[in-house]
């Protein structure tokens, strides 16, 4: 005969039920903790892929950039190369461009810059000729010299107002013109971002004194011109990292090579040449983004794996009742606490090993689904399964340390067990949860750092995290204090008219305990998702809505005067995607003047119908009417080109009015187009085509902005983050829940089904029958959700107002409406009860009386 230690681990397959618990629970602690280190990881490659696309590529490895006199040059493009190679920079890009100087094409001086870059003819697009044996001169340049291919410049001279080197240029001259380019504008190709101060001369800016580039085919046609200072730009391409350890390893490549390079540079009395590291900047920030959150979602982290483990600590109590028989003889044969306990952990160590290879591997599988990236560091992988062992170690010590207790107290002493559980059931715990949820309010009420400083992160503080949490379990305990209040006086309910709730209420009343643990779990895991998914939701909506305040459009472009006086036209394809807008400031506050007939189909509006309401007012009331903004004073307001104003009504914001503070007017009472301020094109299409568009209409144009970009959003990203953990920990208390209603109704399927089917022969018909354990089920399952939805949904409105990253900007944080949240919360518990009471209907259809009675 084998010791029963020898064959635990095959005797957890006697009971599935109790293998299936135990693996669960491995499966959910596992998952808890692997998710943890993933989350926390991939919120840095987030971070990292947000800076990234917020930066020029070629300005994130080492840039380099400074004037140098002729000469000097090529000393450091040399320089570069040498010190790039010993770094793993392979590829250098060297730029080269003179001081403005006047170039005599035709009889007209054009000021422009002679340069030089790498491969720069390969990414310029000529709308007239193409060879590369001559110089690229810009369009506008061509035009107004009335240049043509193959004729030389006639003359290169100092452009006035710009000191000369001393030096005299030598023997030589320019190569002919072989092409003509369109003049660079902003937004740039990726290529060229990196040159965008040097390539792009705004059209309105009022300085064209440095000018266009006129693009050399070798740098060795700069020789000649020594008397011109030069302007050296060196770029190291290299490929963007991906996560934060990409960065990191750029970093300490990058640090060593300026510090290499600035050695060298400064030993060549090249010191006017400036070498930087710009990403070290942006590597710090997004580290700082991943410590925030980690910083913010460690102690829920910590909470969530000792409520499993006491999950786990439950998995022991239902096995040591299960094995009452078993371990009793065991005991009477000389096996103590220690030796029990041993054997406890010796059967369900495999299930839970096993649910945690499972936990570890779904954490893995589903990281896309739960994290705002999908890559990882390398060894972070790693990192979670270790966390993930070291859990699954703790939930066997757990079982092990639970089963050595509860068979102590059971055979080793007189217990106290029901004395001491009346007493816990009747302590008001939920006034101990609704006490730690003042001081978490106290701390979410202060807010968070609100700033308009690039590279401001905000920090959540965890107590103040923890409000809306606690609020939902101070519910919970409500809650399941009224129902087992309510279950416990239900014996005096006389509905035998409609026996299906009869019944059902009865059953409810007879599983008072895990009606009351199934609730629980049911409205944390609702609330806690609704909190963490309308925070969450709520930042995404705030920075999207501040944003269209901000800037009024999803694309914005200022234009000249000859557009609204009517001196040039928009091509139609344009006309019908944009609309125009003025701005003049007085004294009373800013103007800005709309066109009610396209400023709704092109600007941002906002959800609220607040913007068509205005644009009606100002229809209706014709020339004249303005609209406060923002408590701006009412009554006439007079501006420069418009005619006297009268206010007809207010708003708090408009877009394109961030201060908020002013007036908007119709176009109808602009009478001097030239005496406003500023002109601008508002559009919903992207930057590139409006530029493309005014560049074929040779529209001048210039401080283009969009709303994409309009605000930093790392800091909202980072709090959206932070609740994004809070709403995967969600979804698993949502598995816990159901697992808990299935694993009810397994537990007490011997009593409901010999009630059923004594029911049955006593004359209730089959469908009443299934209405009673749809109603039993779906009673509790609707009395979880609703009761999670409203107070996740009310905990999560308060927190969103407080957890505003730029609250000088309006509108404020809200959360949108929960519609979606609310029909999928109901889809998922009309699926469950739905799972569960075919679960309890089959055990009644399959059931035989005979076996019931004997046990």
């Amino acid at each position: 005969m084998q010791l029963p230690w020898r064959t635990a681990p095959l005797a957890a397959l006697s009971s599935l039920w109790s293998a299936f618990v135990a693996a669960v629970a491995g499966l959910l602690l596992a998952f808890v903790a692997a998710t943890a280190v993933l989350y926390v990881d991939t919120v840095g490659t987030a971070a990292t892929g947000y800076q990234t696309g917020q930066s020029c590529a070629q300005d994130i490895p080492p840039t380099l950039d400074g004037p140098v006199v002729a000469g000097q040059a090529d000393q450091v493009a040399s320089i570069a190369r040498q010190t790039a190679a010993q770094y793993g920079f392979g590829q250098v890009l060297f730029a080269e461009y003179t001081s403005p100087l006047r170039l005599d094409i035709n009889g007209t001086d054009n000021v422009v810059r002679l340069g030089y870059r790498d491969g720069a003819v390969d990414h310029l697009s000529p709308s007239q000729g193409g060879a590369r044996d001559g110089i690229w001169i810009p369009r506008s340049a061509a035009v107004d010299s009335h240049a043509v291919l193959g004729q030389h410049a006639e003359g290169v001279l100092p452009a006035p107002g710009y000191p000369s080197t001393g030096l005299t240029g030598g023997e030589g001259g320019l190569p002919p013109i072989t092409a003509v380019y369109p003049n660079q504008d902003d937004p740039l190709p990726d290529w060229w971002c990196a040159q965008q101060s040097s390539v792009v001369v705004p059209a309105l800016s009022g300085d064209n004194a440095a000018g266009p580039v006129v693009w050399l085919p070798n740098p060795a046609d700069l020789s000649p011109y020594r008397q011109f200072y030069r302007q050296v730009s060196i770029r190291f391409p290299s490929p963007v990292p991906v996560t934060t350890a990409d960065g990191a390893a750029l970093v300490a490549r990058g640090t060593a090579m300026v510090a290499d390079l600035r050695g060298r540079l400064d030993a060549a009395g090249l010191n006017t040449v400036t070498v930087n590291e710009p990403w070290a900047t942006e590597q710090a920030i997004a580290e700082r983004a991943r410590a925030n959150v980690r910083y913010s979602v460690l102690p829920l982290t910590l909470v969530s794996l000792v409520v499993g483990l006491a999950g786990a600590g439950a998995v022991a109590v239902g096995w040591t009742q299960r094995r009452g028989g078993e371990l009793r003889l065991l005991w009477a044969r000389g096996a103590g606490p220690v030796a029990l306990a041993g054997r406890g952990a010796l059967e369900l160590a495999a299930p839970v090993v096993f649910g945690a290879a499972v936990g570890l591997g779904l954490a893995r599988i589903l990281l896309s689904q739960y994290a705002p990236a999908s890559t990882t560091d390398p060894g972070t992988m790693t990192a979670a399964a270790l966390a993930a062992l070291i859990v699954t170690l703790l939930a066997v010590g757990c079982v092990a340390v639970t089963v050595g207790v509860r068979t102590h107290r059971i055979f080793q002493r007189v217990s106290s067990t029901r004395r001491w559980a009346r007493v816990v059931r009747v302590l008001p715990w939920e006034l101990v949860t609704a006490g730690l949820a003042a001081p978490a309010w106290l701390r979410l009420a202060a807010g968070i750092p609100s700033s308009r400083g690039l590279g401001f992160l905000p920090t959540v503080d965890p107590i103040a995290l923890m409000f809306p949490l606690l609020l939902v379990l101070t519910i919970a305990g409500i809650a399941v204090r009224v129902l087992r209040a309510a279950l416990a006086v239900s014996h005096r309910m006389r509905w035998w008219s409609r026996p299906a709730v009869q019944l059902a209420v009865r059953r409810l009343a007879a599983a008072r305990d895990a009606v009351a643990g199934v609730l629980v779990v049911g409205v944390l895991a609702v609330g806690t998702l609704a909190v963490g998914h309308g925070v969450a939701s709520a930042e995404n909506t705030s920075l999207d809505a501040k944003a269209g305040t901000l800037v009024g459009a999803d694309t914005v472009m200022q234009v000249g005067v000859e557009l609204p006086l009517g001196r040039r036209t928009l091509p139609p394809s344009l006309a019908a995607d944009t609309t125009m807008v003025a701005t003049e400031n007085t004294t009373a506050g800013a103007v800005l003047v709309v066109d009610p007939a396209t400023f709704a189909g092109n600007a941002w509006l906002p959800d609220d119908g607040s913007v068509q309401r205005i644009l009606g007012q100002l229809a209706a009331a014709g020339p004249g009417a303005a609209i406060q903004t923002g408590g701006s004073p009412a009554g006439v307001v007079r501006a420069d080109g418009l005619i006297p104003l009268h206010t007809i009504g207010s708003t708090a914001t408009f877009p394109g009015m961030p201060n908020g503070f002013g007036y908007v007017v119709a176009r109808s009472a602009v009478n001097d187009p030239a005496g406003l301020d500023s002109w601008f094109l508002w559009s919903h299409r992207p930057l590139a085509e409006i530029v493309s568009e005014l560049d074929r209409a040779n529209i001048s144009h210039l401080n283009p902005a969009t709303r994409a970009r309009a605000l930093d959003a790392l800091p909202f990203y980072t709090v959206a983050w932070t609740f994004g953990f809070i709403t995967a920990l969600g979804a698993v208390l949502a598995v816990v829940a159901a697992a808990a209603l299935l694993l009810t109704v397994e537990a007490r399927r011997r009593e409901n089904a010999m009630s059923a089917i004594l029911a049955v022969r006593m004359g209730l018909r089959p469908r009443s029958l299934v209405v009673s354990h749809v109603v039993e089920l779906g009673a509790l399952g609707v009395f979880a959700a609703a009761a999670g939805a409203a107070v996740g949904l009310t905990g999560g409105a308060v927190a969103a107002t407080h957890l505003d990253p730029a609250s000088w900007l309006p509108p404020g944080t809200t959360t949108p409406a929960p519609w979606l949240f609310l029909l999928s919360t109901a889809g998922a518990t009309v699926v469950m009860v739905s799972v569960a009471g075919w679960t309890a209907m089959r055990s009644v259809r399959t059931a035989r009386m005979g076996e019931l009675i004997r046990g």
